[in-house]
């Protein structure tokens, strides 16, 4: 939720008061980064050789980026042209909006096969008992 509300509102916003197009671009990657290495950790154990690896290289890259946002990008968005207040409402709209359920799948009822018309007098003949042999002379047969 972190990366889309940042992706999709705010750095679209400060992308223009950021005269550091090097800054920006860095924080796309270091998001790409960290999902990367999430969808990684997400289909593997704690008992893989390589998840304490991964788990310490993204926690690195969530370090670091916290400190450039903290220490480079948030004070030039402060100092800009930007209604923070506007974008905070922004960002917490669509915040509540990702963090609604999905609405469930529409199921389609399944199709009936019709079974095509036949004459009742065909039908009915095909549904008849078997005759049963009857004691007799031709039961000895």
């Amino acid at each position: 939720m972190h990366t889309r509300l940042e992706e999709e509102i705010f750095y679209p916003a400060v992308r223009g008061i950021i005269d550091d197009a090097d800054l920006m671009n860095e924080a796309q990657v270091e998001h790409d980064g960290a999902k990367a290495l999430i969808g990684q950790l997400g289909d593997m154990t704690a008992k893989n050789e390589m998840f304490n690896a991964k788990f310490t290289v993204l926690a690195e890259y969530v370090k670091h980026h916290i400190k450039e946002e903290q220490t480079e990008m948030f004070p030039k968005v402060r100092s800009g042209d930007v209604d923070l207040v506007q974008l905070g409402q922004r960002m917490m709209s669509r915040k509540q909006e990702l963090a609604e359920p999905a609405p469930p799948a529409k199921r389609r009822a399944p199709v009936k096969k019709q079974r095509p018309a036949v004459h009742r007098k065909a039908r009915a003949a095909t549904q008849r008992k078997p005759a049963t042999r009857r004691s007799g002379a031709s039961a000895k047969l």
